[in-house]
């Protein structure tokens, strides 16, 4: 049974939810033999259970399923909720889901599917959108605007999604559920990899011959079992299929041992010595930038900018920015399958980039491209961090070596250490202004925090750099980017791609100059908007409307009904006090999570 997940192994994210005897079990950290004499249910019993069902359709009717990953386990944890409270308040909704992760649907809409579910099962008819009270979406018409009349089966209404029952009910395969059956072969083996043991090192003797020996070990396949190029990368080929005089992040491997099970394979990945010397490493921008450590440099130039900084009223202001690393936390751990069948190379992948990977692998293999097949299995979150290449190259090298497929999947440990983040950035941005509101000037730098290999760091700079300057009209920029080589984590794709990292720089700094101006922000920003037939600061003539002025008008009044709703609640005697709202995690005696919202006050 392959419907119940396994994202986390520790017991913390309920992808792995099960019933035991009606109770809300995680089941990643149950020992079987607790499980004597008591009744098991999994999400293979929907189609036996009239309540699973309810629920099934009540998440899909509502929108609650993206990847589908947790959703398993999220339809098994309203069933336990259900079970014991039928009308559920909010709070106890929270409280009963508390312990299921879902990294996609941001929890409103499951939390409207737990409602309808609790409705249909007490025999209620209601209407859906009686419970979408989170939920406060409006079309608005841009000034001068045409809306043309929808029509068609699906444009404009809400749908199901195509392989929604699938993933409510666990019948979607994600890569780690294939079996050798699923992929029309005999057998499967497992992979593990042997690690990096330090960040940055020099590897001068590696001993196999006690993991050769191990039990179920069928090979332990290194840069010897690669035919052609020993390297992987999207834009430029830099990062190791297999180390092997070293190693520049704890992410780079040296080998994958290959077994008949996993357990034999990772229990024969502890019998291998590494002689190796530990080396200097590289761990922050300043200290790569100092050692003149680049991966890649990028920039844009446009006017002319130190002529704009001679003018005798110019308005200057300076703003520096460290915005941190961020991790993408997909459910899914990533995983791939290599095989050969009839001398034609097959990967499946859990990949957002098979052709860049299938061109990859063509010259890893020193074979055609047509001769490669690549393909992709259901997602269980992407956001970016799964259009780089880390298990194809060794999945399919590893089984050319060993004649048989081949299966690796990583722990969640193991995926936070190979897999790429939304790069950290320094940016250092001065921008020049006129007294009345209108820009002048953009002189930008900004470093991004690479890992050792290039990844996805050019694609994601260069699109930083052209957006540096945001949506507005800035006839003079200068744009110096840098990606720092170091022995972090690596860099690489993040929805944005390069662009929120520039929109927090740009946007404070914009928020800065109009205090300084004594402007408003949102009239500052409308002085310099850009507007069909200007030219961006990437260079683009923009043809059509872009809504940017609708845009502006809009946010500025949810901005100001939202904020005169927060200020009725400072009392009189606290008018002069700094007022701010936001979100907080309140930690409970019983150890519960709550998602509390706060109202700070600061005189």
């Amino acid at each position: 049974m392959k419907g119940t997940k396994e994202a986390c192994s520790t017991g913390h994210c309920g992808a792995c939810s099960v019933l035991v005897d009606g109770r809300l079990t995680r089941s990643c950290v149950t020992l079987v033999r607790r499980l004597d004499g008591k009744t098991v249910e999994t999400i293979e019993n929907a189609p036996n259970d009239t309540m699973l069902q309810v629920i099934q359709h009540s998440f899909l009717d509502v929108g609650a399923v993206q990847c589908g990953f947790c959703t398993p386990g999220m339809v098994m944890a309203t069933k336990a909720l259900l079970l014991h409270h039928p009308a559920p308040t909010e709070p106890e909704i929270c409280d009963g889901l508390k312990n299921n992760y879902c990294r996609c649907t941001g929890y409103v809409k499951i939390i409207e599917a737990v409602k309808l579910a609790a409705a249909r099962l007490r025999g209620e008819d209601p209407d859906i959108d009686s419970f979408r009270s989170h939920e406060s979406t409006v079309i608005v018409v841009g000034e001068n605007q045409v809306v043309p009349e929808i029509t068609g089966s699906a444009v404009g209404k809400s749908v199901w999604d195509v392989d929604g029952m699938d993933k409510t009910g666990g019948k979607l395969k994600f890569c780690d559920d294939y079996t050798a059956e699923d992929i029309g072969a005999d057998t499967l083996l497992h992979g593990a990899f042997v690690w990096a043991p330090a960040p940055h090192a020099r590897i001068n003797a590696v001993d196999y011959s006690a993991a050769e020996q191990a039990e179920g070990v069928v090979r332990i396949v290194t840069a010897a079992d690669v035919p052609g190029m020993n390297k992987v990368g999207t834009w430029t080929p830099e990062q190791p299929v297999f180390c092997t005089d070293e190693v520049r992040f704890l992410g780079d491997h040296l080998a994958l041992v290959v077994a008949d099970t996993v357990a034999h394979a990772r229990a024969a990945v502890k019998l291998v010595k590494i002689d190796y010397e530990e080396l200097p490493g590289i761990y922050t921008m300043a200290d790569g930038y100092r050692k003149n450590s680049f991966i890649v440099h990028t920039g844009r130039v446009s006017g002319d900018v130190e002529q704009a900084k001679q003018q005798t009223d110019i308005v200057k202001l300076n703003v520096s920015k460290d915005i941190e690393p961020q991790e993408h936390a997909c459910m899914e751990p990533v995983s791939a399958i290599g095989m050969v069948q009839d001398d034609k190379t097959i990967l499946y992948s859990c990949t957002q980039a098979p052709f860049e990977i299938r061109s990859m692998l063509a010259k890893i293999l020193d074979k055609p491209e047509e001769d490669i097949r690549v393909i992709v299995t259901p997602l269980g979150g992407g956001f970016g961090k799964k259009c780089d290449s880390f298990l194809e190259a060794p999945a399919v090298v590893a089984a050319h070596a060993c004649g048989k497929p081949v299966k690796i999947t990583l722990t969640r440990k193991e995926d936070l250490l190979l897999t790429t983040k939304r790069h950290g950035y320094h940016t250092d941005y001065e921008i020049g202004f006129t007294p009345d509101g209108k820009f002048q000037y953009l002189d930008c730098r900004m470093f991004s925090d690479g890992g050792p290999y290039e990844c996805e760091s050019y694609g994601t700079l260069m699109t930083g750099a052209l957006m540096s300057g945001g949506p507005y009209i800035i006839p003079n920029v200068k744009v110096e980017g840098s990606a720092i080589r170091n022995n972090n984590l690596q860099g690489g794709a993040f929805r944005g791609y390069g662009i929120n990292q520039a929109a927090i720089s740009i946007e404070t700094a914009m928020d800065m100059m109009a205090e300084k101006l004594d402007i408003d922000p949102f009239e500052l920003r409308r002085r310099n908007a850009v507007y069909p037939g200007a030219t961006s600061v990437g260079g683009e003539v923009l043809k059509y409307s872009m809504g940017m002025m609708d845009t502006i008008n809009q946010c500025e009044k949810s901005l100001r009904k939202a904020l005169k709703g927060i200020r009725r609640t400072v009392s009189q005697g606290q008018q002069g006090a700094r007022l701010g709202h936001g979100l907080g995690i309140q930690e409970c005696r019983r150890r519960q999570r709550v998602f509390s919202p706060m109202t700070v006050r600061a005189g």
